[in-house]
């Protein structure tokens, strides 16, 4: 499937390993570095190593050698029979600073790559940033994170133990994640998270642990909230600062959760206004009184909530009335199977009435379905004139779905000259995957650079999209953009 290609080809290759029935069996050599930084580079190769080997997703297939050949770390993967390669490395610049990269054996390509730093040089901030990188991998493998399975009383099970690496003293951060606002276009509206406390190990087993509040971090009163959040290994240092900034006192968590729900609210109704809250009651009086725009927004209101069936009946309103963009959701809608059978035909129909139209969203998703085939014959001609088309009235996905194909020669012979143009254009439009993929672009040249230019350019495109990751809060982008400036030569 060709369409979320276009935003996250790591989020298809992790999809269908995560489906799979049969654990994954996941390589790992000796993290490389420096002689001074051995000793630290085994330690974290440990972290790893208990981490990973704790899941019954993974086989975990462990060598104490170092090796940063990319081919011949392929080849050690073939002859053990293992689907990915882990890869890491230890620098020191400012802070310690360790890379990974996850190699698909099967072509050789690095699909997945994230780095952390270390402030502290001791071995608990050393374990404690490693396990975070660790359970990072982990979740993206198998779909499994680390959480809090069950309050009882003052204890707090969780569900990682010594086989993981976890020992009595430990320390915790649990925290509640919002979900991921998406708007109607699929495009990411921001994240938040809430600290709720931070707990302390104080006996473990194989395979899980239990727990209690770490001194002043935390209330009594959040343990109803704990149960299945989240739990991020810190070391005592963080904990402390945390705790000195008042995170954990009751008032602090009410008006986080606060604002966090409100920041939703905000996002789901217009991902592109910011404000801190939104009087919802409002815009249903308005669609109450038939107004189609305040009905596509309620629509749109409870789709980010999931609710699908209140969506639907607010968006069939405003569509009823002619309003484009509410029958491009239903296309959405039908589309994904959001409360309603999946059907591809019955998207492809709404998003043909709202393109022909001009509504340049549903001319866009257009293109998508017929890239994909999705409810119409295959077609990249037909899909790279829905693509033009939504680019020639300014939207950016447009352009940048123009470039991919032809980067590709989907369409025509690959050009790269004209995609690197359409990847201009859209990111000066402030697109962010734009700016990603022109950075990668770039970077895939640079074997062959002359005066850096190559180089050069990945690395302004790279600190271009840092740079708004960052302003989005888009913390997944920006955890892509600081690992490919750590890749690029100095």
């Amino acid at each position: 499937m060709l369409r979320k290609l276009f935003v996250c080809i790591l989020v298809l290759v992790l999809a269908g390993i995560s489906e799979a029935s049969q654990p994954v069996k996941l390589g790992l050599v000796r993290f490389s570095s420096t002689h001074e930084l051995m000793k630290k580079a085994d330690i974290i190769t440990d972290t790893f190593r208990r981490t990973l080997s704790a899941s019954e997703a993974i086989t975990l297939i462990h060598r104490t050698r170092s090796e940063s050949n990319i081919d011949k770390i392929s080849a050690l993967g073939k002859s053990e029979g293992c689907e990915y390669m882990l890869i890491g490395s230890v620098k020191r610049d400012k802070d310690i600073v360790v890379s990974v990269r996850l190699l698909l054996v099967a072509t050789g390509e690095i699909v997945f790559t994230m780095s952390g730093t270390v402030q502290a040089d001791e071995e608990a901030s050393l374990r404690a940033e490693s396990a975070k990188l660790a359970e990072n991998v982990l979740e993206q493998l198998t779909g499994e994170y680390p959480k809090v399975t069950a309050v009882k009383g003052n204890d707090i099970t969780i569900n990682r133990g010594s086989v993981s690496g976890v020992k009595k003293g430990d320390l915790f951060r649990v925290y509640e994640e919002f979900h991921e606002a998406v708007d109607v276009d699929g495009n990411s509206a921001g994240r938040s998270r809430v600290d709720l406390a931070i707990i302390e190990v104080k006996s473990v087993n194989n395979a899980a642990s239990t727990a209690n509040l770490y001194k002043d971090g935390g209330d009594v009163r959040v343990f109803p909230r704990l149960l299945n959040c989240k739990i991020e290994a810190v070391s005592k240092t963080e904990a402390q600062k945390l705790i000195r900034k008042g995170t954990f006192k009751p008032e602090t968590i009410d008006r986080n959760t606060s604002e966090a729900e409100n920041n939703k609210a905000a996002l789901d109704l217009n991902p592109n206004y910011e404000f801190t809250s939104i009087d919802v009651k409002d815009v249903r009086q308005l669609a109450d009184n038939g107004s189609p725009a305040a009905q596509y927004l309620m629509g749109t209101y409870h789709l980010n909530r999931r609710d699908f069936q209140e969506a639907r009946k607010w968006l069939q309103k405003s569509a009823s009335q002619g309003n484009l963009k509410a029958i491009n959701a239903l296309g959405y809608i039908y589309e994904n199977g959001f409360g309603v059978p999946q059907d591809y035909v019955r998207a492809y129909n709404f998003y043909v009435k709202a393109a022909e139209q001009g509504d340049m969203t549903a001319q866009n998703n257009l293109g998508y379905m017929y890239l994909d085939g999705r409810g119409v014959k295959q077609d990249y001609h037909r899909a790279f004139l829905w693509f033009s088309k939504s680019r020639e009235q300014g939207n950016s996905s447009g352009a940048l779905n123009m470039a991919y194909m032809i980067q590709h020669g989907l369409v025509k012979n690959k050009n790269l000259k004209l995609a690197v143009s359409l990847y201009k254009e859209a990111a000066e439009k402030g697109n962010l995957q734009a700016k990603m993929n022109l950075a990668g672009l770039y970077a895939g040249g640079i074997k062959y650079d002359k005066d850096n230019y190559y180089l050069n350019n990945a690395r302004e495109w790279w600190n271009k999209a840092l740079e708004q990751a960052q302003q989005e809060n888009n913390a997944e982008a920006v955890r892509t953009c600081r690992k490919h400036l750590d890749l690029l030569p100095k």
